[in-house]
């Protein structure tokens, strides 16, 4: 759920959770199926902290290709990656693999999702 429009500083803020959100929402079974979102483990596990980094990233996709900006955005992108990263230490390409998801994500939201379910 995100708050009202109102409730953010920026305009960019708002896009940028609102599209972080619907890159949570393309996971569903009937979407992009993904394990995170389908196979929901609970808050703070590693499927989780995966999930959070698909989006994250996704989310940050999408705005740079719709031009969603303002200065420091960026940097919320990558701090809130790095409190994810964290969580999975133990993978040295679980930066790789959940950017390639992120493509994904992008892809789906801006094509509206033709063609891109598996």
């Amino acid at each position: 759920m995100v708050p009202e429009a109102g409730a953010f500083t920026t305009v960019a803020d708002f896009w940028a959770t609102t599209i972080h959100e619907h890159a949570h929402w393309s996971g569903a079974k009937d979407r992009l199926n993904r394990d995170g979102i389908v196979k929901f483990t609970g808050f703070g596990s590693e499927a989780y902290a995966y999930e959070e980094l698909v989006a994250e990233i996704g989310a940050a996709f999408t705005c740079a290709y719709l031009g969603v900006k303002r200065e420091g955005l960026m940097d919320n992108h990558v701090a809130y990656l790095a409190n994810w990263r964290k969580a999975l230490k133990d993978d040295p390409t679980v930066i790789q693999r959940a950017a390639n998801e992120a493509g994904k994500v992008m892809r789906f939201l801006i094509d509206k999702g033709e063609g891109q379910r598996k």
